[in-house]
């Protein structure tokens, strides 16, 4: 498995509001640029530990955090006071929305990642809901935007954000498009420096 970040602070930061936007928006399609796995085995790395371990104790006891969709659907998804198990960004939406979606279409480049969310799918019984798409997600999502609208959601999650790929574009311009067609979008990017974060102003 090529994603070792699982379950990690970032993670959190980043799942947290994805399924509270989820939950506000609705949306009839899903898609994912970049998109991993849907489910994986925790195993109790320091990173882990100050991440959704950490996280998890503190929402139990709390009386806001335990409403959180994404804490309903780590409870659920365990169905154990311990946490084996992490959902990743797919599984936590066709956890959440289920048969609420028209289709989810999921790009990543890594098969046995897609693998893992047709298997995640076939559990949930929405394989006839669920596409995966093997290949460049910029160009992938650039072509699919003329058949989007307002009532759909797309979840930009790059490694690179900036990289321009052989036709010029990279996964900021993509995001641009889909906003100005009024596309509900979420870009989760985190950048180490001043310069790289006003790339995104």
């Amino acid at each position: 498995m090529g994603y070792s970040h699982f379950g990690n602070i970032g993670d959190i930061w980043k799942h947290v509001p994805l399924c509270n936007f989820l939950a506000n928006e609705s949306p009839r399609k899903y898609i994912e640029s970049n998109s991993a796995y849907a489910y994986y085995k925790l195993n109790n790395t320091p990173e882990q530990q100050y991440g959704v371990y950490n996280f998890y104790k503190q929402a139990l006891s709390s009386a806001d955090l335990v409403k959180l969709p994404f804490v309903n659907l780590l409870k659920t998804f365990n169905n154990t006071a311990d946490l084996t198990h992490y959902l990743g960004s797919p599984g936590l939406a066709m956890k959440f929305l289920m048969k609420g979606v028209e289709q989810y279409i999921f790009f990543d480049l890594d098969n046995n990642a897609l693998q893992n969310i047709k298997t995640f799918a076939d559990d949930l019984k929405l394989n006839q809901q669920v596409v995966t798409r093997n290949e460049d997600s910029i160009e992938g999502v650039h072509h699919l935007i003329q058949d989007l609208n307002q009532q759909d959601f797309i979840h930009f999650d790059p490694y690179l954000a900036f990289e321009k790929n052989q036709f010029g574009r990279d996964y900021f311009d993509i995001f641009l498009e889909a906003t100005q067609r009024n596309i509900k979008c979420m870009l989760w990017y985190g950048y180490n420096t001043l310069k790289q974060q006003k790339l995104v102003k």
